[in-house]
């Protein structure tokens, strides 16, 4: 069995669900399209079979010696930061054998684009978040499932399974600590100039501070807390 990870980042998931693989697997491949991530994944101490290698599944072309190469694909929250969902699940079946599966996870809102888009609409940072302008969350308002059931069998694959999971909740007693992990996968930060990072970070946060709903928690008073309704689905090549 031969197994892809799309978005692999530095690895953390991916070595925490390898034991629920078939024990006899070949090979487990770590795609991300950031390099820095690539080689920390091929750097830290791990079981020889897995690798990981500089894919960017929304490219025009993804490597030929990844066509056809895996029985099973598996991404977890990758998806939330497509621009460009039909040719990721086209380049992802083209990564399948014939009858190979599919699974994902991701959130059916975007807190990062929403941020760059509120941010697309100040003068100050407008010429750095130009192509979120006019981005809009496709799941956000409307049926999730049935327009990603449609996407999913326009990119040649068969819905098994597609659902709306609401209970996914992230939360933390410290509401600056749900701002940090937003932050986290903040790239557009790498495009401001150093003397106006302070102040773009200033903005960041304000805007990623506008999702977090305080809650009252029984054991520890209030709870800072980010609802993540997330989609799952799994499919199969045709």
């Amino acid at each position: 069995m031969k197994i892809l990870d799309i978005g692999s980042g530095p690895g953390h998931l991916l070595f925490e669900v390898e034991s629920l693989f078939p024990k006899d697997y070949a090979e487990i491949i770590g795609g991300d399209k950031e390099i820095d991530m690539v080689k920390y994944l091929n750097s830290v101490a791990k079981n020889s079979r897995i690798s990981s290698q500089l894919l960017d599944i929304e490219a025009e072309n993804i490597p030929e010696h990844l066509k056809g190469r895996f029985d099973f694909a598996f991404s977890s929250f990758c998806f939330t930061y497509m621009t460009d969902l039909r040719k990721a699940f086209s380049n992802t079946r083209r990564m399948l054998k014939p009858n190979g599966d599919l699974f994902l996870i991701w959130c059916r809102r975007c807190h990062l684009y929403e941020i760059y888009k509120t941010l697309s609409e100040t003068e100050k940072w407008a010429p750095y978040t130009r192509e979120f302008k006019n981005w809009t969350d496709q799941f956000h308002n409307e049926d999730p499932i049935r327009a990603l059931e449609k996407i999913v069998t326009e990119a040649g694959l068969t819905v098994v399974k597609a659902e709306l999971v609401n209970d996914i909740i992230f939360k933390d007693d410290d509401p600056e600590i749900l701002v940090d992990v937003i932050a986290s996968v903040d790239s557009l930060s790498l495009r401001i100039p150093k003397a106006d990072l302070d102040k773009y970070r200033e903005d960041f946060n304000k805007i990623a501070r506008s999702f977090i709903v305080m809650n009252e928690n029984a054991e520890n008073g209030l709870e800072a807390t980010i609802p993540l309704p997330s989609l799952v689905v799994a499919a199969k090549r045709n």
